[in-house]
């Protein structure tokens, strides 16, 4: 069971920064070949997908933003206008992070702006920008934190695929070390809020590596804490052509009626689905499978509601 002592929301920022132990297993797997339920799902052969970068890692809204240019959103405050204008004058009631809005915009109760993301000009690698949302979490009452930190690093296929051996050695340790200092990062926000009583959810695919993380998986073994697995497919989340696409997803949550609905929603074979590889509209299929589905993001907001 996690420690709810006041030294479980210290972070270090030079926790990640040297002597990055990579797993074990990172670069030589007993792995099968991917599953349905997999991010990527019917994917088959050695050819692998347009979404994969040169060193063979699969690309995230929330890292690379596909090519473009990170841009502040015009409905979520800059690191500047916030330092600016101080605390006060926003709402705390709800945040997302590692998150453009998409959740919070569906909140009725209050207008909730904090969306923080590369994407709208918050850089959780960057220890100023890191220090100020800690702040945040020490010194208001967040009723709900929504958590999305990158996955990329933790798919299986990436060891399906052998993409960690096509990686330089310096490379892969940076990019381990940026997964896990997300992975952290997020943990230290759900034990603030499990210190205060207060909810929390995190979001990845349900065969991540990283749900194996000490403190994820500490976290995760709390009486208190519930882990929901479901289906994607059922919340519509569809590809361009109108097919679903069946992305395999954990939420864990201290929320129990967030788990005890998201768990609901199992594929019932209804449908057919569309394998999220290669490209549709101008976007790889697993760009677009990374976008919460509106039902979704309808539930989490309505998670949040029930609090407000």
């Amino acid at each position: 069971m996690a420690s709810d002592s006041g030294s479980d929301v210290v972070f270090s920022d030079a926790e990640h920064d040297s002597d990055v132990s990579l797993p074990s297993d990172i670069v030589q797997s007993d792995a099968g070949p991917a599953e349905e339920n997999d991010v990527i799902e019917g994917l088959s052969g050695p050819n692998l997908p347009s979404d994969v970068d040169s060193d063979g890692f699969w690309f995230s809204p929330s890292e690379d933003g596909f090519g473009s240019e990170p841009t502040a959103s015009e409905s979520v405050p800059s690191v500047k206008e916030f330092h600016l204008k101080g605390m006060s004058l926003f709402n705390f009631a709800a945040m997302e992070i590692y998150s453009p809005p998409r959740v919070l915009p569906m909140i009725d109760r209050c207008p909730c702006r904090m969306s923080l993301d590369i994407l709208t000009g918050w850089n959780l690698l960057d220890a100023s920008v890191k220090q100020t949302v800690i702040k945040m979490w020490e010194t208001q009452e967040v009723k709900m934190l929504l958590l999305s930190p990158p996955c990329t690093i933790f798919s299986p296929l990436q060891v399906c695929f052998r993409n960690y051996e096509k990686m330089d050695p310096e490379t892969l340790k940076k990019k381990w070390a940026e997964g896990l200092h997300h992975l952290d990062f997020s943990a230290m926000g759900i034990r603030n809020q499990l210190q205060k009583g207060l909810k929390f959810m995190l979001e990845h695919p349900q065969r991540a590596s990283s749900w194996e993380h000490p403190p994820i998986a500490e976290i995760r073994g709390r009486p208190d804490v519930y882990c929901a697995d479901f289906d994607q497919c059922m919340l519509d989340l569809r590809a361009p052509n109108n097919l679903h696409m069946k992305k395999r997803t954990r939420i864990m949550t201290n929320c129990h009626w967030l788990a005890s609905t998201l768990r609901q929603y199992q594929c019932d074979r209804s449908h057919i689905h569309q394998p999220i590889e290669g490209s549709m509209a101008g976007h790889s299929l697993s760009w677009w499978a990374q976008h919460y589905p509106p039902d979704l993001c309808r539930i989490l907001a309505e998670s949040a509601q029930r609090l407000l």
